[in-house]
């Protein structure tokens, strides 16, 4: 019988790589997880999901319509046995250097890597002087588009970060490489850099078809994340899983933005998609619940009888 692990959910893994660099303790924040939490569900068969949360029966029932087993919950007062989900802080220095804006700008600089948006490491208290480029400034460990800024003029530096070109984009793409293997999907990302959607293709010719409808080409976007996994690999071994964000430029050039070493939604739609035999494509959306407009073929993953949620997450098909 296959042993049950413990899971917490961290959706603010990002902040506390920060705490952990500045020398403070992690420490989670509840509101963040309990955001998203339910996910876990979608997602997990013979996991179990420690958390103080309560969700009830009738929830439970609506997610057995969709698949066959639910997680089963302790409650923290019962367990220390847990790992972390959303990203593991287990090997700090691996996790540290990979998900840090800062490190993969020197990384990819140093190796020469052409297909990296290469930009300027800064810290906090710089003053950074775009001269007559549009640029735009990411925190080392930001998430969901907390922190981001576009500026065209001196801009002081409000924490420790990298500032690089603003490049006008046609698409946002993402490849998750697990074993060597690829999955690719697009993002739709808002305005304000959060994230809105991701278009999951259960096949990867599906993705190309998808493209060539657009004018894009798929082999630029498969070489620039072979290079990109190359690069790392050749460094850190021992990873097997790890995602590369893109974006297709108005000049046709695929660059990686950014890398991601722990889990994403891009990779929680490709588990969910798993759910669905039938369909070849579907969308993973976060939205305000003032923009949620519910339609009857659309699946709402968020507990509905709870009213306190800040987003909406749902397929649509």
């Amino acid at each position: 019988m296959k042993e049950k692990k413990y899971f917490t959910t961290n959706f603010d893994y990002e902040i506390n790589l920060g705490r952990i660099r500045d020398g403070n303790k992690i420490s989670l924040n509840k509101k963040i997880n309990r955001e998203f939490e339910y996910l876990f569900f979608w997602t997990e068969d013979d996991n179990v999901l420690v958390t103080d949360e309560i969700y009830s029966k009738n929830y439970f029932k609506y997610v057995e319509k969709y698949k066959d087993s639910i997680p089963l919950i302790e409650n923290t007062i019962k367990t220390s046995k847990r790992k972390y989900w959303w990203g593991k802080l287990e090997d700090i220095p691996t996790e540290m250097s990979l998900n840090s804006k800062v490190w993969q700008n020197q990384f990819f600089t140093k190796r020469k890597v052409n297909k990296f948006i290469q930009g300027h490491s800064l810290k906090k208290g710089d003053v950074f002087t775009p001269g007559n480029v549009l640029c735009i400034f990411r925190p080392e460990f930001g998430f969901a588009g907390k922190g981001v800024r576009i500026f065209n003029s001196d801009f002081l530096i409000p924490e420790n970060g990298l500032v690089t070109p603003f490049k006008k984009k046609l698409l946002d793409i993402s490849c998750f490489i697990r074993n060597g293997e690829f999955f690719f999907y697009i993002n739709k990302i808002s305005a304000s850099h959060s994230f809105l959607t991701s278009s999951i293709f259960k096949y990867t010719e599906l993705f190309r078809k998808e493209l060539l409808k657009r004018g894009l080409c798929f082999e630029n976007i498969v070489e620039t994340a072979k290079i990109g996994w190359g690069e790392v690999k050749n460094k850190y071994k021992e990873v097997e899983e790890i995602q590369f964000d893109m974006i297709y430029t108005e000049d046709h050039e695929c660059l990686i933005n950014e890398v991601n070493y722990r889990r994403s939604m891009g990779q929680i739609g490709l588990k969910i998609i798993e759910l669905f035999p039938n369909l070849e494509k579907i969308d993973l959306n976060i939205v305000k619940p003032s923009q949620f407009s519910h339609i009857k073929k659309n699946v709402v993953l968020t507990p509905s009888d709870k009213v306190n949620y800040n987003f909406v997450c749902y397929l649509s098909f």
